[in-house]
């Protein structure tokens, strides 16, 4: 007799995926992010493959700081290869990070200006709700894409 748990874990293991870090991410949705450098080390920003009148409000960043969603002005502008735009956002990460492993009540995100646009990063901690949060964003992503072509 077999498991039901089990063999719905082998048939679906994308839903029991849990994300602990950027490689990983990637392993599983890579099609989404496009590569880049800041300095030497690598970092993943969310592909534009929207149309302008149909991109979602926030979009995915991967670092070596960790995993943000970014709000606001000009989000989807912003280039992977502008070394300004990924060092604030590295920056910001970093400071939030620092801010919830001190503080009982932390924020999780933080305003930051970077080429005169207002950009809200929040810092999304490799957890199980955050896991459940990025692949279930990512994953309608893909389903209006498909409906789009």
């Amino acid at each position: 007799m077999s498991d039901g748990f089990g063999s719905d874990v082998l048939n679906n293991p994308e839903k029991y995926t849990l994300i602990g870090n950027a490689e990983q991410l990637m392993d599983v949705y890579g099609d989404h992010f496009e590569e880049g450098k800041l300095y030497r080390t690598d970092v993943y920003l969310e592909k534009d493959l929207y149309t302008k009148d149909h991109r979602p409000d926030s979009r995915f960043m991967a670092t070596s700081a960790g995993l943000v969603t970014l709000r606001g002005e000009n989000v989807w502008n912003q280039n992977i290869n502008d070394q300004e735009f990924l060092e604030g956002v590295q920056r910001t990460t970093i400071d939030i990070k620092r801010q919830v492993e001190d503080n009982e009540e932390p924020s999780f995100d933080k305003d930051v200006t970077i080429h005169d646009s207002q950009i809200n990063v929040t810092y999304e901690p490799y957890t199980v709700d955050t896991t459940d949060y990025v692949m279930r964003e990512l994953d309608e992503r893909e389903k209006l894409l498909q409906k789009r072509d």
